[in-house]
């Protein structure tokens, strides 16, 4: 995968994007991963994240703070712009991100390292909240009746097919159109291997059948994860890409994927392409166009062997189809449309969530964005969750911050929130991989760990295992 305004015949090449084909020769060496710079505040000092976040009272700690929404907003924009600097003074550099591990890598059955010169190929997959969920139609009517907001982790994903349904329209049912991939720094990658976390037979031998969410070894302070999304574009013609207005078609607690959404642009891989007077998305017809250069989006280009693997996958295959009218193919762009980073700065994470905006200067949350984020990244707005009970919105409950591209697959995505679903990770059985209750609060009066929400909250039974909020692990190693 060819990353747009970079070369890959440098010894940047060992990207998360790259496919190993592309890497370049070097010695064997079990440490790929460009590192972050300090100079991004990262990793921040846990006591002034403590302080913004609220401040904590419990019997190892007495820090006061009070909710600081412009430093915790900073301090999100810091570790943007440090993922997304060069990752050397190369004028060809990728971002520091293209060097970080992906999930296949990190959760390779194999044991031990990967060796730097044989990369994992780049795999598109699906966001992780249709992955989990098989399709059913009596649950979706449960749900949609509000007797079960929350999709339940499939142990038995190989049931996803389309046997009563083609795959068209098993892809437009889902709203399957993101693309998503998650991706791992070095320390996070190195926690993750040296426990052997990646390893079932390795996590049920640490649960404890009389112990409820038995904590694993933390994750290092300076363990980063981050999850993608993507959206495909034609390199010959303009392509729809949609715009997250805070405007759902749907309201209330509906599912809104993207192909729902009321605006769309598009996108001129070529400039001066003529504008239609109509394009028709996931079924809604949208006017009044404008197109917007490929060079507003943080793109990369596909291959051959990127393309093909991603078409094995029925559902990213019937997705791509949705948008371009065909599979994938050598050539098309995947532009990035969001980006999760979640870093273990302090206990209870930092999370900040990122997503492609048309108009970024003139959106609330990306007026305050620093001078640090550079290039195309300008074009990125962000939301952050430091608190899982404050600040409180207008109706006095907990905040809420979502990404819609990673999000609202699901039912309730428009008032979910980060952290409240992490801090609830957990691994063992009957385990719930999603969390979007109607009130999102947690009762530790701190607000920044999990408690259960009710008696059976399967999440909080006997012989379960704390996964210290990356569950990654759960999804990955079921």
């Amino acid at each position: 995968m060819r990353a747009l305004g970079f070369t890959l015949a440098s010894a940047a090449a060992l990207a998360v994007l790259v496919s190993s084909h592309a890497v370049s020769q070097q010695a064997p060496s079990t440490r790929c991963a460009a590192t972050m710079p300090a100079r991004f505040d990262w990793p921040a000092d846990p006591v002034k994240l403590w302080k913004m976040s609220g401040g904590i009272k419990s019997p190892n700690l007495n820090i006061p703070g009070k909710i600081d929404i412009a430093q915790q907003r900073a301090h999100g924009w810091m570790l943007f712009a440090g993922a997304t600097q060069p990752a050397s003074n190369q004028p060809d550099a990728q971002p520091v991100f293209h060097s970080w591990y992906t999930v296949e890598e990190a959760f390779d059955t194999a044991p031990g390292k990967i060796d730097c010169t044989k990369r994992h190929p780049f795999q598109l997959t699906l966001p992780t909240q249709l992955v989990m969920v098989t399709p059913n139609p009596a649950r979706d009517m449960a749900e949609k009746n509000g007797l079960n907001v929350s999709p339940r982790f499939d142990p038995n994903p190989g049931q996803f097919t389309a046997t009563n349904a083609s795959v068209s329209t098993l892809a437009a049912h889902q709203g399957v159109v993101a693309f998503s991939h998650v991706a791992f720094n070095q320390d996070m990658y190195d926690w993750l291997r040296d426990n052997q976390f990646y390893s079932k037979a390795a996590l049920n031998q640490l649960r404890n059948a009389n112990v409820s969410r038995k904590p694993i070894t933390p994750v290092p302070t300076t363990g980063i994860s981050l999850k993608f999304s993507w959206w495909p574009v034609a390199p010959d013609r303009l392509t729809a890409v949609p715009v997250w207005d805070n405007d759902p078609r749907f309201p209330g607690d509906a599912k809104n994927p993207p192909t729902t959404w009321k605006r769309v642009v598009l996108v001129d891989p070529v400039g001066g392409l003529p504008i239609p007077p109509k394009v028709t998305l996931g079924g809604f017809d949208h006017v009044n166009l404008k197109s917007v250069p490929l060079s507003r989006f943080y793109s990369v280009q596909v291959t051959k062997e990127e393309a093909d693997l991603a078409n094995s996958d029925f559902r990213i295959k019937a997705a791509a189809t949705a948008v371009l009218g065909r599979p994938l193919q050598a050539g098309d762009f995947i532009v990035m449309t969001a980006l999760h980073i979640a870093t273990r700065e302090f206990p209870p994470w930092v999370f900040t969530t990122f997503w492609w905006s048309d108009n970024p200067t003139a959106n609330p949350l990306g007026k305050d964005m620093i001078s640090a984020v550079k290039g195309v990244f300008r074009n990125y707005i962000m939301d952050v969750s430091y608190n899982i009970n404050d600040p409180k919105g207008p109706n006095g409950k907990p905040p809420i911050s979502y990404n819609p591209w990673l999000e609202f697959f699901q039912l309730g995505g428009t008032r979910s929130q980060c952290m409240a679903c992490h801090a609830r990770a957990a691994y063992g059985p009957n385990v719930r991989a999603a969390f979007n209750p109607s009130d999102m609060s947690t009762g530790d009066p701190n607000g920044f760990d999990a408690t259960p929400q009710s008696p059976s909250d399967p999440n909080f039974a006997k012989g379960t295992l704390d996964l210290d909020r990356v569950w990654t692990i759960f999804t990955r190693a079921e």
